[in-house]
């Protein structure tokens, strides 16, 4: 089987996109598209340090990212271009909605909640915040950006409360057993002392991490 490329994920998003779009064509009364985004496609892997305003034309360096994140941040970036160059084509209202990590169940099988897609495996993790909201928060947020024309041609972050993978981590062990723990995630991963990680990746100095952290 033949490996993906970030180039074959890019496409099927754009492809996806290109789908929404002759259906909203094709339907003839849609009247604004609220558009999930990431907050991925604003913040991460930004090379100029000195920029402090995030506004609807920020977007990460795609040529100076880390490699674990690119082909997810990339495909983020190009959907939304993608998305904001239809609805400019067609002259529809559009408002994209970069929520952070999304905690709450999925509909989609894919797809799971954050905090099992953390823990599930036992992959090591690097201790640092992890920025998330509720689920229902954010489908708050769309209901409410639907009807209101302000947020035309905007981009809307969703926020909700920082937290941290140990957080995390010992949340979990008080509020489960240890075979719901081993049913539903396996062990548990090992937690890396940030500074730990920051002595192991100063060869790799010019990454995010590494400049987010110090």
């Amino acid at each position: 089987m033949t490996k993906k490329t970030i180039a074959d994920f890019v496409a099927t998003k754009v492809a996806m996109v290109n789908n929404l779009f002759k259906a909203i064509i094709a339907a003839g009364t849609v009247e604004k598209l609220v558009h999930i985004g990431s907050a991925a496609a604003i913040y991460m892997g930004i090379a100029d340090t000195s920029k402090t305003v995030i506004d609807e034309d920020t977007w990460p360096d795609l040529a100076h990212m880390d490699r674990q994140y690119e082909p997810f941040i990339t495909m983020k970036v190009r959907e939304e271009q993608r998305v904001r160059e239809l609805a400019d084509l067609i002259d529809l209202d559009v408002t994209v909605l970069h929520p952070t990590n999304i905690v709450g169940p999925s509909f989609t099988p894919w797809q799971h909640d954050m905090i099992y897609a953390y823990l599930h495996g036992s992959q090591p993790l690097v201790e640092g915040p992890m920025d998330s909201v509720d689920v229902r928060d954010i489908a708050g947020i769309e209901l409410a950006l639907m009807t209101n024309p302000a947020s035309n041609g905007k981009r809307v972050m969703g926020l909700g409360f920082t937290s941290t993978y140990q957080q995390l981590e010992t949340l979990t062990q008080q509020h489960l057993t240890t075979e719901q723990i081993n049913t539903l995630f396996g062990d548990l991963p090992t937690i890396i002392p940030t500074q730990t990680a920051l002595t192991l990746w100063q060869p790799l100095a010019y990454t995010s991490f590494v400049k987010d952290q110090s």
